[in-house]
Order: structure tokens, then sequence, then C-alpha cells
């Protein structure tokens, strides 16, 4: 049964009340995108968009809230989740959107606090005929119909999507001290069955950071990245085989890895930030060894308080720590895969990791060539903020949210839920 991902479409306003708001930047606003701040409640650290009541308009799913589009003066819980401190850690690390049961309404995934369960919550779809079978009316009391999709997902940067090939999105993660993916049976009310793609890794916990997902070796199958390394897929997943590993340091504590032709010399390579809770963005050009091997070649993007290569298009440096989360994403139309990302706020509360009071800022980051034209290793990322009072979570979703052709971002985390919309 084919699991298509919510399409997101059109843009929001709304501000919930506020439960232990942290002070506002003093930082100036960005020029050019417009951020609107939905809530300065603390629900999730991440977010996602998608038209659940299929009237046209997207709407914005940040924990239980759902903004409803077109003008997102309204909104309602779903499900059973409750808003936190900031200094405290939600129960929703990340959330995604996608028609599960297949009757035309998107539902939503939480992935749960590191080690915890994995839920869904199925859409009740229209009012009247077919409340009993799907749930509860969102236009009554809005609660839905919750699910549980596994007992246990470890790591910080769990994913979303097409890993085996087969149109369906997959939930990637972790388990048991070892990588894999889990796959929704034919009825997804039922638990998902988890596929191990590793052997059990001493260190691997619920805290890792660092996933992903992406052709690596150009044999058209989506392989593993890790923090370590990549897995890549072998030919036949039936009985679950071992994918062969490739050890490389991409990162300390990574966030979302990917792979992408970032040079523009036909292979792909890999884009990671280099500590979640600490300073570094770099990407890695893959080439080829003496025996057709891939290796890789490290190149920063942003560096550390002690070092530090980036620049914005006017020559001011950028820097700024805490890069838990990352997205891709052509954001100017230009044919070539930029990145966003930004600070997580209070990660570990205004006292814990680099930099804890720096501003929140939301930044793409646009993947340009200087040289014209592909060549190995030839690539830069200029710095363009978005935003300096919203930062990011332990996800950022990058979407088209007004209709407008232009991808915009969602972020959920400890300041509450926004909508940056580029001009």
């Amino acid at each position: 049964m084919p699991v298509p991902l919510a399409a997101p479409l059109a843009v929001l306003l709304l501000t919930a009340p506020a439960a232990d708001a942290p002070p506002e930047s003093a930082a100036a606003p960005s020029v050019g995108w417009s951020t609107r701040h939905l809530t300065d409640t603390f629900y999730a650290e991440g977010g996602t968009a998608a038209d659940v009541d299929q009237d046209g308009h997207v709407d914005v799913i940040v924990g239980p809230m759902v903004y409803f589009g077109p003008d997102w003066t309204k909104h309602r819980q779903i499900h059973a989740g409750q808003p936190v401190s900031p200094t405290g850690y939600s129960e929703e690390f990340l959330t995604f959107a996608a028609d599960l049961t297949d009757d035309g309404y998107p539902d939503v995934i939480s992935i749960g606090f590191p080690g915890k369960a994995a839920l869904w919550h199925e859409n009740p779809g229209k009012a009247g005929g077919n409340d009993e079978a799907h749930g509860r009316d969102w236009r009554n009391d809005g609660q839905w119909k919750t699910h549980l999709l596994t007992p246990v997902v470890d790591n910080e940067s769990p994913g979303f999507a097409d890993v085996v090939g087969d149109e369906t999105p997959e939930v990637i993660g972790q388990r048991d001290m070892m990588y894999g993916y889990f796959t929704a049976p034919e009825d997804p009310r039922r638990p998902w069955a988890f596929h191990p793609i590793s052997q059990p890794k001493q260190g691997l916990q619920r805290y890792t950071h660092g996933l992903g997902v992406g052709d690596v070796d150009g044999d058209g199958r989506q392989d593993f990245l890790t923090k370590d390394g990549w897995l890549r897929q072998p030919e036949n997943l039936e009985g679950d085989p071992l994918w062969e590993e490739h050890p490389h340091p991409f990162a300390g504590e990574a966030a979302q890895l990917y792979a992408f032709d970032v040079d523009g010399d036909g292979d792909n390579d890999v884009v990671a930030s280099r500590h979640a809770h600490g300073y570094g963005l770099d990407w890695f050009e893959q080439t080829k060894g003496d025996a057709g091997q891939v290796e890789w070649t490290k190149h920063e993007i942003m560096g550390d308080d002690q070092n530090n290569a980036a620049a914005d298009a006017d020559g001011e440096p950028v820097l700024f720590s805490q890069l838990h989360a990352l997205a891709v994403a052509d954001m100017n139309g230009d044919g070539l895969t930029d990145l966003v990302t930004g600070k997580r706020f209070w990660a570990h509360g205004p006292k814990g990791d680099k930099d804890p009071g720096g501003d929140p800022v939301l930044y793409w980051f646009e993947l340009t060539r200087p040289s014209g034209s592909a060549k190995s290793g030839e690539a830069k990322f200029v710095p363009h903020r978005i935003d300096a009072n919203s930062g990011v979570g332990t996800q950022v979703h990058v979407a088209d949210v007004n209709g407008d052709g232009k991808p915009d971002v969602v972020v959920g985390n400890k300041r509450g839920a926004f909508v940056s919309v580029q001009p």
C-alpha cells in the first residue's frame, strides 16, 4: 500500500497562550523573509506541514497542535501532548506527515524522546459517516486516534524516507544498538517491523546523533548515512541481510546527514553538521581511490570559535553553534541543492553546551560553484540569514507553505512554533 508524503501548500499565523516563555532576542529582524511566531509555548522539537483537512490550504503541525490555513487564526489540539517548560524536554522530537491509511487525509507521526516510543495519530478525515472508523472528528473535540508505531526508537536524528525503493516511506533509526528502519504492515495500526542493517555496536545508544539516507555509490539504491560512515544497501533485502559498512568519521555528533552532488562532478557528496551541541558544518567530497573505492575529502562550510571560514555575501563572518537540525532543498530555484540549519535554542538549558545565550538564528546556505562549471571539489556555500529569533529544534522542515512555489521553513522548538516565508 503506497504511503504518499503529505504535500504542503500554504501558510499560517497564530499565537497561543505562553508557558515559561524565553526572552526575545535583541537581534535585528532578517531582511526579506517574514517570520511568524505562531506560539511561544514549547510543545515539540520539530514540526511539519500538510493539508490535514483537505481544504486546499496548508496547515502546520507542531507537537499536538495544528494551525489551520488559510488564515491560521484557528488551531486545535489533535493528540494528548502537553506544553513543556523550555528548561525541560519534550516527549516529541520529530514530526512527520503522511497518508498512512490511504484515505486521502494525511496522518501525523510523532517520534518521541530518544529511547522511547514512536506514535502515529490517525486523521479522522471528513466528518460524517466515517467518524467511527477513523477516530474523532477534528471539528468537534479535536482528538485523533493514536496508535503505537514502535515501543522504542533510538538516536536523536531519526528520519522518514523511502529507503527500500517501494515508494513508501520508512522510519529510519536505531534499536538494540543496531541501525535499521521500520516498515508499516498492511494495517499500519499494528506495530511496525524493525529491519536491522548492522550488527549491535558498542557505544551506539539512545542519545547517539546523526542519521540519513542517500545513494552514495550511484547504484540507484539508498544507502544509510551515520556520523561514523555509510552502509551500502545490498541488491536483495530478503531476510534482512546486513549492509556492507564503510567507516568514515563524518562527525562527532551530527544532526541529519544528506548525500547529493555538491560540486557537480557526477557523484554524490555528503553534508553533515560537525557537532549538534558544538560548532561546525562540513561537506565531504567523494573521490575514488586507486582500487576504485570511495574516499572522502573534507571541506569546511562553517568552523568554530577558533577558526571559521564562513562569511555572508557581504563578507561578514557567520558563526553559530548547536546545529542540531539540518534540511536540504533548492531554496532559490537555481537547480542546486542548498542547506537550511540554525542554532538549537537551549538544547541542554540556558547554561549548557557552546554559547547557550547566543541568538537563536536560522540560516539557509546557498550552494554556488564559482567556476561556473562542474569541477571536483570546487563549490562554496554562502550563508543567508532567515531569522534571528527562532533557531531550530532537533528538526527543521522545508516546504512551500503559501503556494507561491518557493520553499519556506517550519520550526518547532523551546521558543514555540515558527513559520518563515520567502519574499
